[in-house]
């Protein structure tokens, strides 16, 4: 003999809330995953290019083959990268990564940072 139930949900089965409610943080746990490894290949670019450390965004983008938004979101959300205060190139700011301004900046350059309490 079978039954059904109309309208019935077994306790076993998800809402259509819990199901979005997972697919969401599985789908955000992927994104982040992404944009963990962009950024490790952001950070390995800036490692490579010791004469030109300072990058803007577009440049990261180009050089990295990393779309221009995730590049954005990378650089401005992660501690890795510092914007510099007076380094323009075309009227655009300019970025690199701590471990290439430590390796690559001139001795006075990091004085005056220190005094600034900036690193540039």
């Amino acid at each position: 003999m079978k039954c059904y139930f109309a309208n019935h949900q077994h306790s076993n089965q998800k809402t259509d809330s819990e199901i979005f409610g997972t697919f969401v943080t599985i789908n955000l746990t992927v994104m982040n995953a992404v944009m963990e490894q962009e950024k490790d290949i952001i950070v390995r670019a800036f490692d490579k290019s010791s004469d030109n450390y300072w990058k803007t965004l577009i440049e990261i983008a180009s050089e990295t083959a990393i779309k221009q938004e995730n590049v954005i979101r990378i650089v401005l959300s992660s501690g890795d990268f510092v914007q510099s205060s007076y380094r323009e190139k075309d009227g655009l700011p300019l970025f690199t990564t701590r471990k290439a301004y430590k390796k690559n900046a001139s001795f006075l350059d990091k004085i005056i940072g220190a005094f600034k309490n900036r690193i540039d």
